[in-house]
């Protein structure tokens, strides 16, 4: 396989980056140039030391265009950094911690193989959209079709909607499906908002710790049961091998039971352009 970019995108969650990143040099063989792209520093959030130093690259944005334009303007601003020999791209934000590059591998080839673009999990059930904390995307997509990247609103389902009108593939990444929680399952299962946030076929963790009760070392308790063992110690004790199992379950679980969105085929969602005023 030959060399790929690794954008990871970060505002303020430093300490997720820095995690993201060990776990990139301790579980990831593939030859990558990892870009490291971010908007924080007029805020106080510059990249640290650690992350640097893990990093091929670092960009940082002195400003930030705001939530959903933001997360744009670190793509757009990373495209034109990404190598010529890197035919594959992988988007990655810093909270999402991928313990394994067995999907990169398995989707970047699918991608050469089927004339696809793009490989992510799918975001909603009602309309056609991809998920974009990670994916697996053809760095000459992101060079010729600039519109894909041009989000403001609706992020996943603009994406989408701009790969069907250029005519472009995309696959999606079963193995991170679903990614939110059916409703019925919700009644008696329902974590931190009602999404899936940890992926054992991944494995992935995807977690904004600071919306969790314990913070960020709760996030460390997720990861050990995502993955079934104690990869942090300081995390505490648990029995993650029963806990990587019942998530498993779970997840199987919601693959069966009844979605209740809408019950016909997927359709393009309107998305309203940015008014003049706002436009960067």
């Amino acid at each position: 396989m030959s060399r790929v970019c690794v954008i990871v995108r970060v505002h303020d969650r430093m300490e997720d980056l820095v995690e993201c990143l060990r776990v990139m040099q301790r579980y990831w063989s593939i030859e990558r140039h990892t870009l490291v792209v971010g908007n924080g520093r007029a805020r106080g959030f510059a990249i640290p030391g650690e992350a640097r130093a893990l990093a091929d690259e670092v960009l940082e944005l002195e400003h930030n265009a705001g939530h959903i334009l933001g997360n744009a303007q670190l793509l757009q601003a990373a495209v034109p950094r990404i190598p010529a020999d890197c035919g594959t791209s992988v988007l990655i934000e810093a909270d999402t911690w991928l313990y394994s590059d067995t999907l990169i591998r398995r989707y970047a080839r699918r991608l050469e193989e089927e004339g696809a673009v793009w490989a992510a999990a799918g975001w909603q059930d009602r309309f056609h959209s991809v998920a974009l904390d990670f994916a697996i995307v053809r760095s000459a997509a992101l060079r010729d079709f600039p519109d894909l990247l041009q989000y403001h609103r609706s992020a996943e389902c603009h994406v989408a909607n701009r790969l069907r009108a250029n005519g472009l593939r995309y696959l999606l990444i079963r193995e991170l499906m679903p990614v939110h929680i059916p409703r019925l399952l919700r009644r008696f299962w329902n974590r931190y908002g009602g999404r899936f946030r940890c992926f054992p076929e991944g494995p992935l963790v995807s977690h904004h710790h600071e919306d969790l009760p314990q913070g960020f070392q709760q996030k460390l308790r997720e990861a050990n049961a995502c993955l079934g063992r104690e990869e942090y110690p300081s995390a505490g004790t648990g029995n993650w091998p029963a806990e990587r199992l019942r998530l498993k379950r779970l997840r199987a679980l919601a693959w069966w039971i009844p979605r209740s969105g809408h019950p016909g085929p997927k359709r393009e969602r309107r998305i309203p352009p940015l008014p003049a005023e706002n436009k960067p």
